[in-house]
């Protein structure tokens, strides 16, 4: 190959040259590698936003009932029914939207892939980081939370 490159013009080198169905494979790797590195960008995003999102309504949520929680503290509430009750509404939204997930990465990947050990660990590797993602949220509107005084939650606006 480099015989016949130089014969058509002898300044012309060859580095690594390879058969065309290799070259095309090649091409084909790194297409395949674009996208699945796209796809984790996006997926990453899409994560932080649920992120801030689940934080931000679980601080909202904690901040319009304070009052509440201050109430349920004067009156003997322990701290676990003061996490539960701030913990409840985003951990079943979550589970819900985790099982949908679930179900849905299940069928789609028995249909690409079918039904194999692979398929089972990354969709439970799924559940576990959005269930993950869900505590790391819910964590300081929680401590927030468990922080109220009782007389300062009676004495704030209702």
């Amino acid at each position: 190959m480099r015989a016949a490159a130089a014969v058509v013009d002898a300044s012309i080198r060859l580095y690594e040259p390879l058969p065309l169905d290799e070259s095309t494979r090649i091409s084909e790797d790194a297409f395949y590698d674009f996208w699945t590195t796209l796809a984790f960008v996006v997926c990453g995003i899409a994560l932080l936003i649920s992120l801030a999102a689940i934080y931000s309504v679980t601080s909202f949520t904690v901040v319009r009932r304070t009052r509440e929680i201050g109430i349920r503290v004067a009156l003997g509430g322990r701290a676990l029914q003061v996490v539960g009750a701030t913990l409840r509404g985003p951990l079943t939204q979550v589970a819900g939207g985790i099982a949908l997930g679930l179900l849905i990465t299940w069928g789609l990947r028995s249909l690409v892939n079918g039904h194999g050990v692979a398929a089972l660990v990354s969709v439970a590797a799924y559940g576990v980081l959005m269930a993950a993602v869900c505590a790391t949220a819910c964590i300081v509107p929680t401590r927030r939370a468990l922080a109220v005084e009782p007389t300062e939650a009676l004495r704030a606006d209702g």
